[in-house]
């Protein structure tokens, strides 16, 4: 892997960690669990606790919207580095 491919393999786990601790903090701060809030945001359990694990590094913006909607944020908030509102 060159030294390029290699920095932006660390910029999406950076961006990645900050999905995981924006979307964790803020399902367990509003006390919702995984299946509550994937079934709110109409995605499957899967899906998001491969959001939530790391197993996804970019989430699609319709799944960003739908989470964000669900937990009552914006997506400002829960995916900074990816939406600009």
């Amino acid at each position: 892997m060159t030294g390029v491919n290699q920095n932006q393999d660390q910029n999406r786990k950076g961006q990645t960690m900050k999905y995981r601790h924006a979307l964790d903090t803020e399902r367990i701060r509003q006390k919702i669990t995984t299946t509550e809030l994937a079934k709110a945001a109409g995605i499957s359990r899967t899906s998001l606790s491969q959001i939530i694990n790391g197993a996804t590094l970019r989430p699609h913006a319709r799944t960003m919207y739908a989470l964000a909607n669900a937990l009552h944020a914006t997506t400002a908030t829960l995916f900074p580095d990816e939406v600009a509102e």
